[in-house]
């Protein structure tokens, strides 16, 4: 037993030295200083990659760090000085820049590029029914994604104020109080009749084609996650809708954000199939193990 102690702690060191040598890596491709460094930081990681992205966690840091290289002009080339289409002329200057852009990018504030920024109303909880509208809440957009376990209903009578929380396609959703706080989801399919909680924050873009961008920067963790969660509130986390409003935006030109957004999505695939296999090796692991110990023991 006092060997199996030793072996265990043994392991656990070298699980967090693992995690810290691989996000000393990915740290190093997203905060790369130019095309150069950036390069050889990927160089370095491609060298070792086999040995280095072997655990669901080392999987997650890979996305972030994918998330992050391209919201700031890393996966994609265009030429300098290429402008696609100005930004519009009501956008404000974001005068604290997280990092560096591309020239033909703009830092703008996530209010600016918004016809509305709300949350649900209070006290809905009486005109909860068995069937009627859906009714959004925090629990519902786990993943960064809006999946409904257990689905709830509403049903307003007709004077009661809803139509300001009512969600249409290509709603934003972040949740703004609770475990899931920061979480955030795109509506990429139409939903009906639905509102929002007082929970969750709706988001709705002037222009939505900017949204499926504009949602991988916010569950970016080096970005626009993070800078969220920075200026949450209180001894329970929670945010507010200025706190949304407020949030600086890497801006690229509408035909780079679908690239950006092609390349990212073929990647976290790539990144979801890898995860895939560690699991199933792990567990490929775990029979061999019981059935070792079982063998000694009979």
């Amino acid at each position: 037993m006092t060997v199996c102690d030793r072996l265990e702690a043994q392991q656990q060191g070298a699980e967090a030295a693992h995690a810290q040598l691989v996000q000393a890596l990915l740290d190093s491709l997203t905060q790369a200083r130019d095309a150069a460094d950036f390069r050889a930081s990927w160089q370095r990681l491609a060298e070792h990659f086999h040995g280095l992205i072997t655990s669901e966690g080392s999987v997650d840091a890979l996305k972030q760090a994918i998330l992050q290289c391209g919201c700031s002009g890393r996966l994609t080339r265009r030429e300098v000085g290429f402008v696609e289409e100005p930004p519009a002329r009501y956008l404000a200057h974001v005068v604290a820049t997280p990092f560096d852009i591309p020239p033909s990018w703009h830092w703008v504030k996530l209010g600016d590029l918004c016809s509305m920024v709300t949350s649900g109303s209070r006290g809905w909880k009486e005109y909860y029914a068995d069937q009627g509208s859906t009714f959004i809440r925090s629990q519902d957009i786990k993943a960064d994604r809006l999946e409904f376990d257990q689905r709830a209903f509403v049903k307003l009578p007709a004077n009661a104020e809803g139509s300001r929380t009512q969600v249409a396609l290509h709603d934003i959703l972040i949740t703004i109080t609770g475990a899931n706080v920061g979480k955030a989801a795109v509506l990429t399919e139409r939903i009906a009749d639905a509102y929002v909680s007082q929970h969750v924050a709706l988001v709705r873009l002037r222009n939505p084609a900017y949204a499926a961008y504009i949602h991988r920067w916010l569950i970016n963790s080096y970005g626009g996650r993070r800078l969220l969660l920075s200026s949450s509130y209180g001894a329970k986390p929670g945010l507010n809708l200025q706190n949304i409003k407020d949030l600086p935006v890497p801006l690229p030109p509408l035909g780079e954000q679908h690239d950006i957004v092609s390349k990212i999505d073929k990647l976290m695939s790539l990144c979801d199939r890898l995860k895939s296999d560690i699991a199933d090796c792990r567990r490929q692991h775990s029979q061999l193990a019981e059935i070792l110990v079982e063998s000694a023991l009979t």
